[in-house]
């Protein structure tokens, strides 16, 4: 083999090893939100809104989101007593694919439709505590993996 045909044998490796690399890791999961916790000064953090002009340091913890996901959030706060869901932290919000109407979470005697159902699972943090609950695409189905 010429050293052109090495080359070209090596380049395609190359490839084909990206693409096996880029498949295995998930990168086609793509996160909806992650919220930045950049902060300038340790002492003094500012806790703002998507509705407030950020300031340089600030935490923003309530980035826009689809509705599927405000919905999780609001579940979570009902299930807590939370008076502000705002306050609950959305960590990750990624799009999945449930095996059946009950996002794979049947509860014992529930009927469920097999038929692959796209939505959000979303981890979310309250007082030092991570709670991950599944939606469909519109949220009008919520679901806690934690129950």
């Amino acid at each position: 083999m010429t050293k052109f045909g090495w080359a070209m044998l090596a380049c395609i490796v190359a490839i084909v090893l990206a693409v096996v690399f880029f498949v295995w890791t998930g990168i086609s999961e793509h996160p909806v939100s992650v919220p930045t916790q950049n902060t300038v000064d340790d002492t003094q953090e500012t806790v703002v809104t998507s509705g407030d002009n950020p300031e340089p340091g600030s935490v923003v913890h309530d980035l826009p989101v689809p509705p599927a996901v405000d919905a999780a959030r609001s579940a979570l706060a009902v299930r807590l007593n939370v008076e502000n869901p705002k306050t609950i932290v959305i960590l990750t919000a990624f799009e999945k694919e449930w095996s059946d109407s009950c996002l794979g979470l049947s509860k014992e005697g529930e009927l469920c439709a097999q038929a692959i159902t796209s939505g959000y699972e979303v981890t979310m943090l309250k007082d030092g505590v991570e709670y991950i609950y599944r939606t469909n695409t519109d949220g009008t189905i919520v679901r806690s993996e934690d129950k």
